[in-house]
């Protein structure tokens, strides 16, 4: 269960209750119950129990609001998280880091792992190794297993190809036809399955992983594998195949094959156990992944055309949907081919997984798979990458408060190193977590005389809740349509103060009055303890109004459903012909309006919002900065990648449209399509470390907001970070 929420009330009774923090920009939101179900029934009796159980559906309905108050940054991968890459140049592997791709990628493209089919990477089991190990398929027929920790266990700057050919093993001369998938469980047992002989080969991967040098021997000639079994062999019997095609393990190490439209099931020492049939839900589609997950214990069928398919341990079947950007006319890029190649479980959320494609991957919700939280992007991300169409396979390790990423790339033929930490954006201020009154002091007791009062109380507790949720509320989420139709995230706007204000109108659902209580002299039947019900349920109704996504652009017409119905045809309509009135009517003469005499306004050519600037120091001899109570040497300033022609007036100071912004060292000054940011960066050896500097963030947020500068100035908050909610400042 993660934990997203401050206090563990909420994180415990929204899992309690099943309302996952699954929202994604798509996504239809509707309360758990309607005002049908919460109301008191005309033959019901007004008792506790009844008032208690209208009063729980309200707060169900108040825990599913909280619920639907955070989305998932889709800035993935993080630029933060992304530090390493391995590749390897003339057959030489080593570890490079991220801002020396542009310079080595051509000899990478060419070198050992540029025609990787598949790879898995897994931790290093010895206590003296920190490292990771791993075996990749070369061109489906070539077994690479590699180690970046020498046999001695002493760190390497780079990295080891223990082995890498296509050898079954070293007893015979049989090779690999075509490997199509490979698996490496906890007990370090991997799997290869050869779907050309239509072998599954099982072998002892556990002298790799702690580095036991009996298996590697100068006559080793498959290091760091030992075969153990074979199973398959073409044919129609329960140990052998017709079509294989993926394969993965269970909890207890049972092994899982998918053959054609069936699932062969064997156990941990290849013994058949059962035979699965699952072409009714497959029909004429072709499966191309399988995987389990231990967090629902549940196997997860993928199919080529996008349809994803759920099945307990029996292959029943339990959920299915087909994934949304498969509506629309292609993926991401229509020149070049788009195909779904894996599914891989997150190990920082059990909530989330990643669907690889050729050209990306997919962030979604296990429990709201059909639509994405992101996906994927490198180009103008500063992180020294392109897109690619042949993304080669993705490997998820734990990391310490996120997923650790290895993601295979053939274009430059490297493998990715990402630290994917989930971040979540909210609609709310998180102060009122711990103000929240919990169901069970809300509740009448049974012991209870029933009356106004004691109604009153438990309603009053019950409208705290929902008007402390109100005043928390800042912001709206806001997202906008591609070129191809799919809903991306675009982040959060603050809300503006007309939107505030129009909640304190008496008669709006968010202003409570005298009609949410039971007054004195009512009686407590159903219509009256309805009436105050009812208020509260308009309240969760506007919330939900608040919380819609506020989309920033239309969708392109060519996105558009070519399928919609034509528009009605317009029915011909006479217009009557008037009846004279008697009396004529008199018609005011309106004296003309004057024009005013409108007097331009000169105005600054804007900044172009769409980029980043960068800004980078060039020493004056001779002259000094005082920057945060450090001292400086002077410094000019350049501006690398704006569209605008500059130059530096003044000391220590860069102008634009002759307004001075005073910076030390390299900053970059990031708009991140909602708001501005600041990184800034030091060079250490020739190497420029990016880290967050406050206090010299701070003095550049002052020379902002001075007098001479706001005319030409993004108006609005200025953040830490690209996804933090730290505001260091705002221009006015």
């Amino acid at each position: 269960m993660a934990k997203i929420f401050n206090t563990d009330y909420l994180n415990t009774v929204l899992y309690e209750k099943n309302f996952h923090i699954d929202r994604a920009i798509d996504s239809i939101l509707e309360l758990p119950y309607t005002w049908f179900d919460v109301k008191i029934k005309p033959n019901e009796i007004v008792t506790t129990q009844s008032i208690n159980a209208a009063i729980t559906k309200l707060n169900d309905n108040f825990l599913y609001l909280i619920s639907k108050s955070r989305i998932p940054s889709d800035k993935i991968p993080h630029r933060s998280g992304y530090t390493t890459f391995f590749g390897s140049e003339f057959n030489v592997c080593k570890w490079y880091d991220n801002d020396e791709l542009p310079s080595v990628k051509v000899n990478t493209s060419q070198g050992a792992l540029a025609r990787i089919t598949d790879g898995q990477i897994v931790d290093g089991r010895h206590t003296s190794i920190s490292g990771i190990c791993g075996v990749l398929v070369d061109n489906h027929t070539n077994v690479i297993v590699l180690t970046s920790q020498s046999l001695t266990g002493q760190a390497l700057t780079g990295a080891e190809i223990l082995s890498n050919n296509n050898l079954v093993d070293n007893y015979t001369d049989r090779t690999f036809n075509r490997i199509t998938d490979i698996d490496i469980t906890n007990s370090n047992i991997l799997y290869i399955l050869d779907s050309g002989d239509k072998i599954v080969y099982r072998y002892d991967f556990a002298g790799t992983t702690y580095q036991d040098p009996a298996y590697f021997s100068s006559t080793n000639s498959i290091s760091g594998r030992l075969l153990t079994t074979v199973l398959g062999g073409t044919g129609t019997s329960n140990a052998t195949f017709t079509d294989p095609i993926s394969l993965t393990t269970d909890g207890i190490d049972d092994l899982y094959i998918v053959d054609g439209v069936s699932v062969k099931q064997y156990d941990n020492n290849s013994n058949w156990k059962e035979t699965f049939n699952i072409s009714d839900e497959v029909g004429t589609d072709r499966v191309v992944d399988m995987k389990y997950s231990a967090s629902t214990s549940s196997f997860y069928v993928l199919l080529s055309s996008g349809k994803l398919i759920e099945y307990d341990k029996a292959f029943s079947q339990i959920n299915e949907c087909t994934f949304n950007e498969t509506q629309t006319s292609d993926f991401i890029n229509p020149q070049e081919p788009h195909y779904y190649k894996k599914i891989q479980f997150s190990t920082d959320d059990d909530n989330m997984f990643y669907v690889l494609t050729n050209q990306t991957a997919y962030k979604r919700f296990k429990t709201s798979p059909a639509g994405y939280i992101g996906k994927f992007k490198f180009a103008n991300r500063n992180l020294h990458l392109e897109e690619s169409s042949e993304l080669s396979f993705m490997s998820i390790l734990s990391a310490d408060g996120g997923d650790r990423i290895f993601l295979g790339d053939n274009e430059t033929g490297c493998i990715y190193n990402f630290n994917e930490a989930t971040k979540y954006e909210s609609a709310i201020y998180s102060s009122y977590e711990s103000q929240i009154v919990p169901l069970s002091g809300i509740l009448i007791d049974r012991d209870e005389y029933i009356n106004n009062i004691t109604y009153n109380k438990c309603l009053g507790k019950l409208i705290f809740n929902h008007k402390h949720l109100v005043n928390s509320i800042k912001s709206k989420f806001t997202a906008s349509f591609d070129v191809y139709g799919n809903r991306e995230y675009a982040g959060v706007r603050i809300l503006l103060p007309e939107e505030i204000d129009a909640w304190f109108v008496v008669n709006h659902p968010y202003f409570p009055d005298i009609n949410n209580y039971i007054g004195i002299n009512e009686l407590l039947l159903a219509p009256t303890i309805n009436r105050t019900l009812k208020r509260i349920y308009d309240m969760q109704l506007s919330i939900i109004d608040t919380y819609q996504v506020e989309m920033l652009n239309f969708k392109p017409a060519e996105a558009l459903d070519e399928n919609c119905p034509p528009s009605p045809t317009p029915t011909s309509y006479t217009t009557p012909t008037p009846t004279p009135s008697v009396t004529p009517t008199l018609t005011p003469t309106i004296p003309p309006t004057p024009t005013p005499t409108i007097t331009p306004t000169p105005t600054l050519p804007p900044w172009p919002y769409a980029q980043s600037y960068t800004f980078t120091a060039a020493a004056i001899n001779g002259m000094s900065i005082t920057v945060g109570g450090s001292t400086y040497q002077q410094t000019g300033y350049d501006h690398l990648n704006g569209t605008y022609t500059t130059s530096a007036t003044g000391w220590g100071s860069y102008r634009y449209n002759e307004a001075p912004l005073y910076y030390n060292g390299e900053a970059v000054l990031w708009f991140n399509g909602r708001q501005w940011t600041f990184d800034d960066g030091v060079e250490t050896g020739g190497t420029r470390q990016v880290h967050d500097d406050v206090n010299i963030q701070s003095t550049l947020l002052q020379r902002l907001t001075s007098i001479d500068t706001p005319a030409v100035v993004p108006i609005g908050e200025y953040y830490r970070t690209d996804i933090s909610e730290e505001v260091i400042g705002s221009v006015l």
